[in-house]
């Protein structure tokens, strides 16, 4: 596709719709699950489209253009509020990807005053509130609102979590995104203990993916912290996992077969036990009652899976 859409011209054409190709293949990179995606693939293909040597780098420039952005969003106002935020999530983290963050949200906004469905602006109030954590989160932050911020993310989440265009891939890396921050905050504390970051990156068992999509944003954020705040982040955690189970028990009533999501909802689930259950000193209260709820999301998912065990494999015997 990107051999197709290198050679884009300004000028139109009767038998070429550009915004169609430039759309098509924004969309090509959305991440959506490493059983559908090799993340080097599509960290290969950005280099080729953003690096002064990349054999699509003129492609580059005219896939962020305004107008691209704008001819993206349209259609989002159109769909219910569930929709809505998975689309509109899902084209922020496409921006995020490809270092076009700052225009797209300009873009946003602008489209955000002018389009005045509910469903539109509920959506974009998520991604603003997304966006600010991510990126004015300071070290003075933790552990107090970084803590706060995570509770309102999870609020507007839980609005529309029990719709089934609410499992998606872009809310999956969301959930993702918010575990990786606060199992990175006790990286850190091992950090300065150890001074072995590759050795912790790898015993705390973060998925290559999360590694590559979303540890540079979380990498110098974290100053040393106290007993006090550990616990914050051992409770954090259990409160993202919680509510990403309760999400998916709810939604798989209704019977879906995305085994992708379903594999990369086990995984989410797993590394957050597997963090819980090991990194830290003392495994926290309320774990137990996680891995409960880690089995029935197993047992939500058996349709998909040959067995309602799978969590029972990851890990062994229950707690």
């Amino acid at each position: 596709m990107i051999e197709e859409t290198s050679g884009l011209k300004e000028t139109p054409s009767p038998n070429r719709d550009w915004r169609f190709w430039r759309v098509a293949l924004l969309e090509e990179m959305q991440f959506r699950s490493p059983y559908e995606h090799n993340v080097k693939d599509l960290l290969n293909t950005k280099s080729e489209l953003m690096t002064r040597e990349g054999k699509y780098r003129s492609t580059y420039s005219v896939l962020i253009k305004g107008d691209t952005t704008e001819h993206r969003m349209k259609p989002v106002a159109r769909l219910g509020a569930a929709a809505c935020v998975s689309s509109l999530l899902a084209q922020y983290q496409t921006s995020l990807f490809l270092d076009y963050r700052g225009p797209w949200c300009l873009a946003q906004l602008k489209m955000r005053s002018q389009i005045r469905n509910s469903g539109f602006q509920s959506a974009s109030e998520m991604v603003t509130l997304i966006n600010g954590f991510l990126f004015e989160t300071e070290a003075e932050d933790f552990p107090g609102r970084f803590c706060d911020n995570i509770h309102k993310i999870l609020g507007t989440l839980a609005k529309a979590k029990n719709t089934i265009n609410f499992y998606s891939a872009s809310v999956i890396s969301l959930y993702e995104e918010l575990a990786l921050s606060l199992v990175r905050a006790e990286i850190y504390i091992q950090k300065l203990a150890l001074k072995n970051l590759d050795f912790l990156i790898k015993a705390s068992r973060v998925p290559r993916s999360w590694r590559c999509l979303y540890f540079n944003r979380w990498e110098k954020k974290h100053r040393s912290p106290s007993g006090r705040e550990r616990f914050w982040y051992q409770r954090y955690l259990i409160k993202v996992c919680l509510n990403f189970c309760e999400m998916v028990i709810n939604i798989e009533r209704t019977r879906t077969k995305e085994i992708a999501l379903a594999k990369r909802s086990v995984t989410l689930i797993v590394v957050c036990l597997i963090n819980l259950g090991t990194f830290f000193c003392s495994r926290p209260q309320g774990y137990a009652q996680l891995w409960w709820k880690s089995q029935e999301v197993c047992y939500s998912l058996q349709h998909i899976f040959a067995t309602a065990n799978a969590l029972t494999l990851y890990l062994g015997f229950p707690p």
